[in-house]
């Protein structure tokens, strides 16, 4: 191999080395420059084959900055044969942040006996958009932005698995796009992932994904922290942007992103609360007589996120339910009914407590000129029937017991509609046992059966329960769903590896 050493005035050193038989044309070497350039100098690398039979062979190098041409520079050789350059922009121009560089290389060759020198055809930097290799570059010597927001902004999550976003914004490359996370549990908010401590920013792939082009744009992701224990979780950022530093030592240009403009941390807690609240009901009495006003009180507590919001009251009769810590409300009908409170907690989490009251008839006294009978005693009914029922079955079993004979009128309704009638004897104990016919036709849902038990002298009584009638039952719909990948575009070199799993990620590099 022969070596030949020029002066231009970039300085410019040359290689000329054999190579097959070809025609010359100069172009970019190696990988071609990247698109931003983060070093205060610019190095930029060519090559050409040989041109059989030359007798001379000269490369003119033009300067150019922000697409004007600064000045041009040229090598002389003393043959045809193969070689390569480097030149770079010592003594043409101080490269400014910002500001688009480029040097375009023409070849030119001259045969024995002859002064006259033939360009040899395209320049270097049409080459190298034939090759797909860049022949200029711009300069970005900036740092990033970057900020980290965590679900949102809230200050409570139930769940380990925490959305996390990223917005960027960059005045000149934008993002390479990689982002360095580092996760940490407990302690903060001052010395968050401190690297004295151990902590590491380590590549996250999954939160590497830019929402949309351009030089401001967002990241998406989760951080699973995993089985960890309630309380205060952080995760911090350094975003590399897509300016790298030149390399004048070779024609790789290529460079992994913790070379690249690093923003400076930012960082984001929450507090983890995957505990419910405590709650419990307070009420006076759990037995009390139709009609009666019956008050509650919600006791509730929770220790790390806090109550968020009233309490809701459900009653068990099937009516409007309540709002609020302490509550009253009056039961219409006699019977046993379970009262329910939920309580939520500001990270989301429910707590329910439930309390059963008891409703007695109310006392009845005998009609005037009954003569002062004894039998004033109240009247009771207990009406028993499934829960669940085949709207086809056609009939619903009815089981009756009162504390003594009588009749019972028995209607199945839905809503306000009435869709079943029924009179019922009881026997002389009291009880009797039936089968409500339903008509043809009906339909599956929610239904409310009610018995009226009345004897001479008395006050009725009424009591129901309600009954769901379910139809054929349906066929599972499958059902699927699909997030297409994102094609990240070609980077000056790939990306690091690696994923956030809650263990040490695959490649790091150490904020200092």
């Amino acid at each position: 191999m022969r070596l030949t050493t020029i002066l231009c005035l970039g300085a410019v050193a040359c290689a000329a080395a054999v190579a097959s038989p070809a025609s010359a044309q100069v172009q970019p070497a190696g990988t071609g420059e990247p698109a931003y350039t983060n070093s205060a100098q610019n190095t930029q690398w060519f090559e050409w084959p040989a041109t059989p039979g030359a007798d001379a062979y000269n490369v003119r190098f033009d300067y150019h900055e922000n697409n004007v041409l600064k000045t041009s520079a040229t090598l002389n050789q003393a043959n045809g044969n193969a070689g390569s350059s480097w030149a770079n922009w010592s003594g043409v121009a101080t490269l400014q942040h910002g500001g688009q560089y480029g040097i375009c290389a023409q070849g030119s060759y001259s045969w024995p006996n002859d002064s006259l020198f033939f360009p040899d055809g395209p320049n270097s930097c049409s080459m190298g958009t034939t090759l797909g290799r860049r022949a200029y570059t711009t300069i970005d010597r900036s740092k990033p932005t970057a900020a980290l927001q965590l679900a949102a902004g809230a200050a409570f999550v139930k769940d380990a698995a925490i959305p996390v976003r990223v917005d960027f914004s960059d005045d000149v490359a934008g993002p390479f796009p990689a982002n360095f996370l580092c996760f940490q549990v407990g302690g903060g908010p001052q010395g968050l992932c401190d690297g004295n401590a151990g902590y590491i920013y380590g590549h996250n792939s999954a939160c590497s994904v830019p929402g949309t082009a351009g030089k401001s744009t967002t990241f998406s992701c989760t951080a699973d922290y995993g089985a960890i224990p309630d309380g205060n979780v952080w995760a911090c950022v350094i975003a590399a942007d897509a300016s790298i530093p030149d390399n004048p030592s070779s024609s790789n240009q290529s460079s992994t992103a913790d070379k690249a403009n690093l923003s400076d941390p930012s960082c984001d807690g929450i507090v983890l609360d995957r505990t419910p609240p405590a709650v419990s009901i307070g009420v006076a009495s759990a037995s009390v007589t139709v009609g009666d006003l019956v008050s509650l009180t919600a006791a509730a507590s929770d220790a790390t996120s806090g109550l968020a919001g009233a309490a809701q009251w459900t009653w068990g009769d099937n009516t409007g339910g309540g709002t609020g810590s302490a509550v009253t409300h009056t039961y219409t009908q006699p019977g046993t009914y379970e009262v329910a409170v939920t309580v939520t907690d500001a990270a989301g989490n429910p707590a329910t407590a439930k309390r059963a009251i008891t409703v007695n008839p109310a006392a009845t006294t005998p009609p005037a000129g009954d003569g002062g009978t004894t039998d004033v005693g109240p009247l009771s009914l207990d009406l028993d029937a499934p829960r669940r029922a085949r709207a086809r079955a056609r009939r619903i079993r009815v089981e009756l017991t009162a504390n003594d004979a009588g009749r019972v009128q028995l209607s199945l309704a839905r809503g306000a509609r009435v869709i079943a009638r029924a009179g019922v004897t009881l026997d002389d104990d009291g009880t009797a046992a039936y089968r409500l016919k339903l008509p043809r036709g009906t339909k599956a849902g929610r239904y409310t059966l009610k018995a009226t038990y009345k004897r001479a002298g008395r006050r009725g009584i009424t009591v129901s329960r309600k009954i769901t009638l379910t139809g054929k039952p349906s066929a599972r719909r499958a059902t699927a769903s699909s997030r297409p990948g994102v094609a990240l575009g070609r980077g000056p070199r790939a990306l690091p590896d690696g994923r956030f799993h809650g263990d040490r990620p695959a490649r790091t590099f150490r904020v200092r």
